[in-house]
């Protein structure tokens, strides 16, 4: 506890530094201050007549320097009881070197924003795994009325690995995507997730990149969605560049599996595309792509008179592969 021994005239305020000896252990903290119950006023004492407002309380996180090694968030042993706790403290402590994060089993029906990270880099990455490795057992499911399931808001160097991305059968109209990255993210990593959308009307996309670069999609499975992946750069004047789509399994969207637009050298290579439900669509779309693009090693199934691949406005140089 700290005693602070001031004096404070009404309807002022001022700012208090607690000493240094004031030492927190790490973790999320409670800050309570609150006025003797009683006031001076011209040297005379007065109790005070309303003592149920002379209480203030903040929580913060108390860090040990940045993050790396190991975390947990849930089941025994765990440093954090929940998602939020542990972005929370990321956001606050940072990372200094490859940190893994192990989330024990369970479904979490909320919207997840991940921030910028203080620290991430390509020796400094976070990945988020379910504890057990059970690519089913930790469930991001998205709220009714959220737009997405996790908002990637300028996140760098993170992956997610084994985790699963769902709709709820309530899911309303404004949900727009499971997965959604702002512009200024970069460098991130989906692997081994799977995202599945049990909507009757479709989301308008599972994945959108937003204009983002140096995304790794990798041994990923999609179910549904009116665009499964939309991975479209800004326009011909700001290419995204960098992203590419591996070994994973399309089944069934509305339109599309694949939208890659305004894309620099993009990569889409040994993936199954299995149908779509309309006939007036392109299972993998690429329009305005440059430089080096690569089609590579990719089963496309159709039955329904839908395109396999549509390819628009696209110049390559010469080793380019479709």
């Amino acid at each position: 506890s700290y005693n602070w021994t001031g004096s404070l005239n009404g309807l002022s305020e001022t700012y208090v530094t607690v000493t240094s000896s004031e030492y927190f252990t790490p973790g999320f903290k409670n800050v309570i201050a609150w006025t003797a119950d009683s006031m001076t006023v011209s040297g005379n004492r007065f109790r005070d007549h309303e003592p149920f407002n002379d209480t203030a309380s903040t929580t913060f996180i108390a860090c040990d320097g940045p993050m790396a090694g190991v975390r947990q968030i849930g089941g025994t042993g765990r440093n954090y009881n929940n998602i939020d706790e542990f972005i929370e403290a990321i956001r606050q402590c940072g990372v200094s070197g490859d940190l893994t994060v192990n989330i024990a089993p369970g479904v979490f029906e909320q919207n997840v924003t991940m921030p910028p990270i203080q620290g991430a880099a390509s020796n400094a990455t976070v990945t988020f795994q379910p504890l057990n490795g059970d690519t089913n057992s930790v469930i991001i499911r998205v709220p009714d009325n959220e737009t997405c399931a996790l908002n990637m808001d300028s996140a760098r160097y993170v992956i997610f690995n084994g985790i699963r991305f769902e709709t709820s059968a309530r899911t309303s109209g404004s949900t727009s995507s499971l997965v959604k990255f702002s512009k200024n993210s970069h460098d991130c990593t989906l692997s081994r997730c799977s995202f599945i959308d049990s909507t009757t009307d479709y989301l308008s996309t599972l994945v959108n990149t937003n204009a983002m670069n140096g995304l790794t999609i990798d041994n990923c499975y999609f179910k549904g969605g009116n665009i499964a992946v939309q991975m479209a750069g800004t326009d011909t004047n700001d290419l995204s560049h960098g992203n590419r789509i591996s070994r994973s399994y399309f089944d069934t969207p509305k339109q599309t599996a694949v939208n890659l637009e305004n894309q620099s050298s993009p990569i889409v290579d040994s993936n199954y595309f299995n149908n779509s439900v309309s006939n007036n669509s392109a299972i993998l779309l690429v329009n305005r792509c440059y430089d080096t693009t690569k089609i590579t090693r990719n089963r496309i199934y159709t039955t329904n008179g839908a395109y396999g691949m549509l390819i628009k406005n696209t110049k390559g140089l010469n080793d380019s592969t479709f």
